[in-house]
């Protein structure tokens, strides 16, 4: 590829100033027939970058602050305009360094992160429904939006997160950060996820595809006006090809830990990572089970749900479960779950309620078997006259192997006695979603880094092609596309191909730093209910 026909030297560009929520304050131009209206930026200009799907990364640049104003977690956008008179979209993101309005008298320095750091900043407000991965990322979004914690600072394009044909069941949403639920179903549906220059979410496949492949051909022209190629060293210095997750700890303290060995070992050998998980990553899958019932009448499926929603206590502070009791009068009764996988902890909290003319100190029965053996295990709820109840708020876990599929877990219960299952959840680490997030913290070897120069703006692609003098054609994932934007000049485009981490690692790098911030949660989290 050569320059495209039209390449328009730029005499103009604006930044629009919004509030934190998206609205609109008021605009600045490079050039303006009113001074107030401009922007005083010195000759080398701005820096708007953009990873190779078209995720906003950072803008930078200089100017007079009195003229601009924009202060902290303001919105900015950038736009310019060319000969022809075409305003042309380039960035947005959000301002996190903006000088000192003290300093009056000279240039102060100006940078803008992304609007993907918002996301990292607010909190999901509901439990995703079963469904397809892109239904449910556009669900948490629009709860966000609905619950006014980014106003419209971002916006939702229903066609920019389309459904990609993998389904999955009810998420734990609730209370967790909008970067970390997108992570993981974007994880899920082999999709990455970014937030453009026009304010709005997308996603689009990790795996790239017709469309994704920037085709650019070195050339010779006019020095300075040329596709240019610098190929750098390549570095092998850190190295990870084999990740060991911490998920929490076990209700003693010891580690729950899991390592993912990948495909990379044959090639560079054994470099170990150690992850604290985030805690907002649902780490634990529920393994499937049926019940066999004795004089209990069946639970509907609404009320089967709630034995695995991770919820004990509803809005209203009442115990959200199922309550199960004899429907033969003066009967005994019991409920056995039987796991039709292994598992290795189950949740459980039971309790014992109505109980007629039950003594003080009387004691209710669970009991915990494996296929092919006597009982394993017993635990006794014992009677408390002051609340009418008897309690079972336990974590039973095998931190060996898993208890095998048939085991079961059975809770009689008394005549004249209710007994309200608010959890009952057997679970085990969903290994498979761990080998996908260990893909993200992966550090390789660099494959042969290059920094190309483009004397035009480039609309970023993840894949470079690039036909080199030669003959010969240099093909690497792209890591960062910078725009370079100067007055007088179409805008230089600089493109870092092949660097150590491609776009997608980097933004995993930020998911793991704030795991450390938070992994002491995790801890407790793991100890008590799980994620």
């Amino acid at each position: 590829m050569t320059a495209p026909s039209i390449s328009l030297p730029l005499i103009n560009f604006r930044l629009t100033v919004r509030d934190w929520d998206g609205t609109f304050r008021y605009e600045r131009y490079a050039s303006h027939v009113t001074a107030a209206q401009q922007v005083n930026i010195p000759a080398d200009g701005l820096e708007a970058s953009q990873n190779g799907y078209g995720d906003c990364l950072e803008l930078t640049f200089q100017a007079i602050w009195p003229t601009l104003g924009a202060k902290g977690r303001d919105l900015l956008e950038l736009d310019t305009q060319d000969t022809a008179g075409l305003w042309t979209r380039r960035w947005a993101g959000v301002v996190v360094k903006s000088g000192n309005a003290m300093v009056s008298w000279g240039h102060t320095n100006f940078k803008a992160a992304g609007l993907k750091k918002r996301c990292g900043e607010v909190r999901v407000p509901v439990d995703l429904v079963e469904g397809d991965v892109g239904a449910q990322a556009r669900q948490a979004i629009q709860a966000v939006l609905d619950s006014g914690q980014l106003g419209q600072a971002i916006e939702l394009d229903l066609a920019l997160i389309p459904e990609v044909g993998v389904s999955l069941g009810k998420v734990e949403a609730r209370n967790r950060t909008l970067t970390a639920i997108l992570d993981y179903l974007a994880a899920q549906g082999g999709q990455t996820w970014g937030v453009n220059e026009h304010r709005q979410w997308f996603w689009r496949p990790l795996a790239t595809g017709t469309g994704d492949v920037l085709s650019l051909s070195e050339t010779v022209t006019t020095p300075g006006r040329a596709v240019t190629a610098t190929f750098e060293d390549a570095d092998a210095e850190a190295l990870v090809t084999r990740v060991l997750f911490n998920v929490g700890t076990w209700e003693d303290g010891t580690p729950i830990t899991h390592e993912v060995p990948t495909e990379h070992e044959a090639r560079y050998g054994v470099a170990w990572k150690e992850v604290p998980l985030d805690p907002s990553v649902p780490a634990w899958a529920t393994v499937p089970f049926t019940l066999d019932l004795l004089r209990v009448a069946q639970p509907t499926a609404a009320q089967l749900a709630l034995l695995t929603d991770r919820v004990v206590v509803d809005s209203g502070n009442a115990r959200a479960g199922w309550d199960a009791y004899t429907t033969v009068p003066d009967q005994p009764a019991w409920v056995e779950l039987i796991s039709t996988a292994p598992l290795q902890r189950m949740p459980i909290d039971v309790r014992w309620t109505n109980i007629n003319a039950a003594p003080s100190g009387s004691t209710f029965l669970m009991e915990i078997r494996v296929p092919g053996a006597a009982l394993v295990q017993n635990a006794f709820a014992r009677f408390d006259s002051q609340t009418a109840q008897a309690v079972i708020d336990d974590m039973v876990e095998s931190r060996g192997e898993p208890l095998p599929a048939g085991t079961s877990f059975r809770f009689l219960i008394p005549a004249n006695t209710v007994l309200n299952l608010a959890e009952l959840r057997p679970e085990i680490l969903d290994t498979a979603l761990l080998a996908q997030l260990a893909t993200y913290h992966l550090i390789l070897p660099s494959r042969n880094p290059a920094s190309v120069r483009v004397p035009w703006p480039v609309t970023p692609r993840p894949t470079l092609s690039l036909r080199r003098l030669l003959g010969d054609v240099y093909e690497a994932p792209v890591e960062v596309v910078r725009l370079m934007i100067k007055l007088g000049e179409p805008g230089v485009s600089v493109i870092q191909a092949g660097q150590r981490e491609a776009a997608e690692s980097a933004a995993a790098r930020f998911l793991a730093r704030r795991a450390l911030d938070e992994a002491t949660l995790t801890a407790i989290r793991a100890a008590r209910a799980g994620p």
